[in-house]
């Protein structure tokens, strides 16, 4: 897949999004951001299970690996945060990606890995030093693990009927081309892609 937006989508500024998009309830929802790969392409084939089993995708999350959960927040994105973004995925080249096999964090979380995973670390390794401040997962998560969630925490009776059926579609082929900012809160569809950045090599 190509992880370019649906052409009806436009690239929000943070200040664009706060004004458009963050309504009072969205406020009190606490907002947030994070550094991600969105594969908006395969959602036709993955929504089947997401919308019903994955809480992000009620949120407006599409399917993605993240990169770095939590990200700088929504009012503190600026110039500065968006260069040394940029600065610190440069030079890392497009890459394709395959999602080959389905796995489990326990019995609470299952997920598509892919491969080659190094790519990924290697931009999740990037992100990270250059925002030591914005720790994984809140610090819940020491080396994070590139991963595409399809269900988390839901009836383990159809996370695992999920897991069946997913496999049924594997593998499925992406491209990596771009790494994407998005931002929302704990509100339905209030998660927007804020910025784009190419990968360029």
């Amino acid at each position: 897949m190509h992880s370019s937006m649906a052409p009806h989508q436009r690239v929000l500024r943070a200040e664009d999004w706060e004004d458009e998009r963050m309504s009072d309830n969205d406020r009190a929802h606490r907002a947030r951001s994070a550094v991600v790969v969105e594969f908006r392409t395969l959602d036709a084939q993955l929504d089947v299970y997401r919308t019903r089993l994955d809480p992000s995708r009620a949120l407006g999350v599409p399917a993605h690996v993240t990169l770095l959960y939590p990200f700088v927040p929504p009012n503190r994105l600026d110039v500065a945060v968006w260069g040394a973004l940029g600065a610190a995925i440069a030079g890392v080249p497009p890459f394709d990606a395959e999602f080959a096999t389905a796995s489990w964090f326990g019995r609470d979380v299952l997920w598509l890995a892919p491969t080659p995973v190094a790519p990924f670390s290697r931009l999740i390794e990037r992100i990270r030093s250059a925002f030591p401040e914005c720790e994984p997962y809140s610090g819940g998560v020491d080396e994070p693990v590139p991963h595409l969630t399809i269900a988390d925490r839901a009836d383990s009776g159809e996370m695992v009927a999920a897991a069946e059926g997913v496999s049924a579609l594997l593998p499925l082929a992406a491209r990596v081309s771009a790494v994407s900012v998005m931002a929302g809160s704990d509100a339905p569809q209030s998660w927007r892609t804020l910025r784009r950045f190419e990968l360029t090599g």
